[in-house]
């Protein structure tokens, strides 16, 4: 009885290659359209976490605007491999091992901005490569096609081919980007800050660091991410770390998930070009086998991974 699957994960969602809808962030309040032809000139040097009895503390964050025609290729990738002992009315019935895996690039570019805000985005999304977990397949909305946001009324417009997008791809398009229009969900939380704070993200500020993660159940994630310090290399950038608590549901399994890991995000466009998660999975619930369910319990490993470079 082994059963493995290989679902690979893309984009500018992680996810929001999924066609469900997990939540869509707050438009602007009004449109804009002016723009900006440079990042900000304020210099942000490296910096560490200030001890308590230190003589000075470490400087807050510095956040630069972001610029027009700024662009990043970005590649998305989530792995999970499990082991599950199965039974049947408490009689051992097997065991059953399984991966899960999603794999998918995008490409984001600012096409207008007004102050800290990208008014207008343009996203291109690749192939995604992806399989069913456990026999259940959420297929791609945006697989291969090309989105433009634009900043208008309460929530963004978005469009195909320069006609409106369909709804299910629109609402998938903004579960992750619903910010256009105003600042970047992680650029406001680390606005201000100073290495060693503890930052608590929202569920927008989680979509846009995590990714939107097929069958996350977003009521039971909890993501924290502590500032250790900024840096600057060609870009200026905050360097986090991350933890993850969360579930993942699939059909009648559930996956508890606890990982952590390093991040990067730029400060000028709030994107992520750097996510390292990874650790324990611990499963339970049901699977199918045959013409019967059996009862599913085990443990296995998930890492999740992005990586961004600006063109």
């Amino acid at each position: 009885m082994r059963a493995s699957t290989l679902l690979v994960f893309f984009v500018s969602a992680w996810a929001i290659g999924c066609g469900s809808k997990q939540g869509q962030g707050p438009g602007p309040g009004s449109p804009a359209n002016a723009t900006s032809s440079g990042d900000d000139a304020t210099s942000v040097t490296t910096t560490h976490d200030a001890s308590s009895g230190g003589a000075s503390a470490a400087p807050a964050a510095a956040m630069p605007k972001p610029a027009v025609g700024a662009r990043a290729l970005e590649k998305r990738a989530v792995e999970m491999k499990f082991d599950l002992t199965l039974t049947r009315k408490g009689a051992s019935a097997g065991i059953q091992s399984g991966s899960w895996s999603i794999s998918e690039e995008r490409t984001e570019e600012a096409q207008a901005v007004k102050g800290n805000a990208i008014t207008k985005l343009q996203l291109m999304f690749g192939r995604r490569d992806a399989k069913p977990l456990l026999g259940l397949e959420q297929p791609s909305l945006t697989e291969n096609n090309t989105f433009e946001l634009e900043a208008k009324g309460s929530s963004p417009e978005v469009t195909r081919g320069g006609k409106p997008a369909p709804d299910k791809e629109r609402d998938a398009v903004l579960a992750e980007y619903g910010y256009v229009g105003a600042p970047g969900p992680l650029a406001k939380l680390l606005e201000g800050k100073k290495p060693g704070a503890t930052l608590e993200p929202d569920a927008e500020g989680r979509r846009a660091l995590i990714g939107v993660l097929p069958g996350i159940d977003e009521n039971e994630t909890n993501v924290t991410a502590v500032l250790e310090g900024m840096h600057e290399n060609a870009r200026k950038q905050a360097d986090l770390d991350v933890t993850l608590k969360g579930e993942l549901k699939s059909g009648d399994m559930t996956f508890k998930l606890d990982l952590t890991g390093p991040a990067v995000v730029d400060l000028a466009t709030g994107w992520v070009t750097e996510l390292t998660l990874s650790g324990k999975v611990k499963a339970k619930g049901q699977v199918k086998h045959k013409k019967m369910k059996l009862d599913a319990s085990g443990s296995g490993k998930m890492t999740i991974t992005r990586s961004a470079k600006f063109l």
